[in-house]
């Protein structure tokens, strides 16, 4: 007798099992204690999408860059240029963004938007890049499964990629319901400082297209991963994940800090139309080093801390980029001293 009392037992146990799984979410989130781990969306990319994934390390600390600690906050970062072609993606359609947490609380329906840019910086200049020169891509309300996972932000619009420096920007609006240990896995970066900038109150309300003095930087990237499809939306002729699209790599100057001479090392993998500038902290072109068709080879190209004029420059932060065939873009920062 006692193996039919053992059968309709593991039936008894089945069946509360699948009604759980079906009503999982009222579960997971009426009763938030329970040890139970929701099961993870698998998300099937279509045949037309590259992948870049920037920041690996298994660190995570707290809500950066998503602020649920507070009742509202902001944050920016930039992702280099090279962190993505290096991954074989030019220029192409962004579509969704994908950042990795651990939670120990469940966080649903959570107001967020999200903006999207490019510049020559590899820091955000005087402190903040604003919206009002980025493009909104995403804004809408997300939910946050207890433990460790994978939050996808598939854009409301995509964005236009061309190749240069990656800025987005992360805002959680004003909400009178906050706390939680919310924290995300993040790679430090020591070769690009101050990639990042934050700022977060349960006071000041912040206003994205005004950003907020005063705030803080990183010198490290959250992991993330950027999804970007071939697809063309009959504006530009992308090249995402095309074999060629890494035709030259740009070493960082050296040395840094220098004066009054610092060389720039370039390789180029197939002949190209290569342009080099030298920009101030404003952002305004200060000389041109060369724009001219390269072979390929190691190149070594100095720059005498000159103008255009060849007038002698003033000490400070500057920023030299590289353009190939007019697309691709890199950008590195140097420290010219006195």
């Amino acid at each position: 007798m006692k193996k039919p009392i053992l059968t309709i037992c593991v039936m008894i146990f089945t069946i509360i099992v699948i009604s759980n799984n079906a009503w999982g979410e009222n579960v997971f989130y009426d009763n938030i204690e329970n040890n139970f781990t929701e099961q993870p969306t698998i998300n099937v990319q279509p045949s037309d999408t590259l992948t870049v994934t920037i920041g690996t390390d298994d660190t995570y600390d707290w809500n950066f860059p998503y602020f649920y600690w507070w009742r509202n906050g902001l944050s920016e970062i930039i992702y280099m240029s090279e962190e993505i072609i290096e991954q074989g993606v030019s220029t192409g359609l962004l579509t969704e963004l994908i950042l990795y947490y651990d939670n120990n609380c469940a966080l649903p329906e959570q107001n967020i938007a999200i903006w999207v840019g490019e510049t020559a910086f590899s820091s955000p200049p005087e402190e903040w890049i604003s919206a009002e020169e980025l493009t909104l891509v995403y804004e809408g309300i997300i939910n946050i499964p207890l433990w460790e996972g994978e939050l996808h932000l598939p854009f409301n619009e995509s964005y236009s990629y061309n190749g240069g420096n990656l800025v987005i920007m992360i805002h959680r609006p004003w909400h009178y319901t906050y706390g939680g240990n919310l924290c995300f896995y993040y790679t430090n970066t020591p070769d690009y400082p101050n990639r990042a900038i934050y700022n977060y109150s349960d006071i000041i309300e912040f206003d994205p297209f005004d950003p907020p003095l005063g705030s803080y930087y990183l010198s490290w990237v959250p992991n993330t991963t950027l999804i970007f499809t071939t697809e063309n939306n009959g504006s530009k002729d992308y090249t995402v994940g095309n074999p060629n699209s890494e035709i030259a790599h740009l070493s960082n100057n050296y040395p840094n800090p220098f004066n009054p001479i610092t060389q720039i090392k370039l390789s180029v993998y197939y002949d190209s139309h290569i342009k080099i500038d030298i920009y101030n902290i404003r952002g305004q072109l200060v000389k041109n080093l060369i724009d001219e068709q390269i072979s390929t080879g190691v190149h070594n190209i100095n720059w005498d801390s000159t103008n255009n004029k060849n007038d002698k420059v003033s000490s400070g932060i500057y920023f030299y980029n590289l353009k190939i065939e007019g697309k691709n873009s890199i950008t590195k920062k140097m420290v010219l001293v006195e």
